[in-house]
């Protein structure tokens, strides 16, 4: 990776040791989901000397210039984030009650059909760093339980402050969920 990174002048990597960060902590897990997942929680305490950054999930491919996405202007949200069609289908259609249950009473979500995707994401670290803790996060991330694990702890902290950029950001293979998405909202 160092050698791939050297050859670009705007690229800079970096690595971090959370050891001490999270010694003792026991955010909620479920099914393949290990704690790795949550480390994005603890980004805006890492980096420190930055006001916004891109996160990625590590199976995504960039097909694009990531610099556009940087460039979106959050405002007073915390995040930049895609919608979540599939989501949206499956609570729309509403055989899948711990799903239904999970966005009406533990997300507690105004608007179920704007929940979004957690695998690209333009993150506004100044906005978390000045509303939250890195202890307060951590807490509400211990507690659970959340279906869509990490996906649904963004979900329920940046509810109603996130601004949604284009599908084209976190493009999905949506073939096994056919039914799901014929239930999703049209935007």
């Amino acid at each position: 990776i160092r050698k791939i990174v050297s050859s670009f002048e705007n690229i800079h990597l970096r690595f971090y040791n959370v050891e001490k960060i999270i010694k003792g902590w026991k955010p909620y897990l479920r099914g393949h989901v290990t704690i790795l997942t949550y480390f994005r929680f603890i980004a805006p305490y890492i980096l420190n000397d930055f006001d916004k950054a891109v996160y990625l999930d590590g199976d995504t491919i960039v097909l694009s210039d990531i610099g556009k996405l940087y460039e979106t202007e959050l405002g007073d949200n915390y995040l930049g984030a895609v919608k979540d069609a599939a989501a949206a289908g499956i609570y729309s259609d509403g055989r899948n009650t711990t799903v239904v249950n999970s966005f009406n009473n533990i997300l507690k979500l105004t608007h179920p059909e704007n929940y979004f995707q957690a695998g690209v994401l333009l993150v506004n670290l100044k906005k978390f760093r000045e509303d939250f803790t890195l202890d307060e996060l951590m807490k509400i991330c211990e507690k659970g339980p959340w279906y869509f694990v990490d996906q649904d702890v963004l979900n329920y902290l940046c509810q109603n402050k996130v601004y949604f950029i284009d599908m084209s950001w976190n493009v999905e293979s949506y073939a096994s969920l056919e039914i799901p998405l014929k239930f999703a909202p049209d935007e």
